[in-house]
């Protein structure tokens, strides 16, 4: 049977995706920040 709670019709629809642990490094003062990822790369 399927489910009636609408919140659970629509995390099915959606597919659990990988997670992304970062640490904060900067804050760039132009709305932007920086963060170093687990492997050591980092965005912006």
């Amino acid at each position: 049977m399927a489910s009636t709670n609408i919140w659970q019709q629509f995390k099915a629809l959606i597919t659990e995706g990988a997670r992304v642990v970062a640490t904060m490094t900067a804050n760039n003062g132009n709305g932007t920040s920086q963060a170093k990822l687990r492997d050591g790369s980092v965005i912006k």
